[in-house]
């Protein structure tokens, strides 16, 4: 159960990290960012839906929830995207000063 919630969680972190704070391959990330209101980097987020989007902590839970449901479905799905948070964070702590 403890390597379920992990697992998980690596994923849902992974996610929500990458729709709130990343661009992503094309920019696609950006685009439906700004397609849900978020305005250009450095501007005023205002509103409920742009302020959720870029916010990791809120969007996480909705991530999480997804990636619980998706785990029912398929598990190699969200062992795939834990892989990927995985290496995302070591990649940044080893780029750490």
């Amino acid at each position: 159960m403890i390597e379920q919630v992990a697992i998980v969680s690596f994923a849902a972190w992974r996610t929500a990290s990458l729709l709130a704070t990343e661009d992503g391959p094309f920019d696609v990330f950006e685009r439906v960012r700004r397609a849900l209101g978020v305005p250009a980097p450095g501007a005023e987020v205002i509103g409920v839906l742009p302020k959720l989007v870029t916010c990791v902590w809120c969007v996480g839970g909705l991530t999480a929830a997804f990636m619980w449901a998706l785990w029912q479905v398929s598990t190699d799905a969200v062992v795939v995207f834990a892989a990927w948070g995985g290496l995302v964070a070591i990649e940044r702590w080893n780029r750490a000063p």
